[in-house]
């Protein structure tokens, strides 16, 4: 399984229900990427993030340093940002 599979996955297992866009964009060597997540809504950045972290790292291992950074959004601030 390719890592972009698996950084998808560690996070739909961590973040049930959240649209994840994750990839190897415009060639990028590292993975990265966005998410909605409705459980976003009552945390602080910085606890998002290290959630991410945690749940890419719990999952890929040494091959976390393979992922780069996933922006985290609740669906609200995503529609509030696409509207601006």
């Amino acid at each position: 399984m390719d890592i972009v599979a698996r950084a998808r996955g560690a996070l739909a297992k961590r973040f049930p229900g959240a649209v994840i866009e994750v990839g190897l964009f415009y060639g990028a060597e590292r993975v990265h990427g966005y998410m909605l997540w409705a459980g976003f809504e009552s945390m602080e950045q910085i606890d998002r993030q290290q959630a991410v972290y945690e749940a890419i790292q719990d999952e890929l291992g040494p091959d976390a340093t393979r992922v780069s950074i996933i922006l985290t959004y609740t669906p609200e601030e995503y529609a509030l940002m696409k509207a601006a």
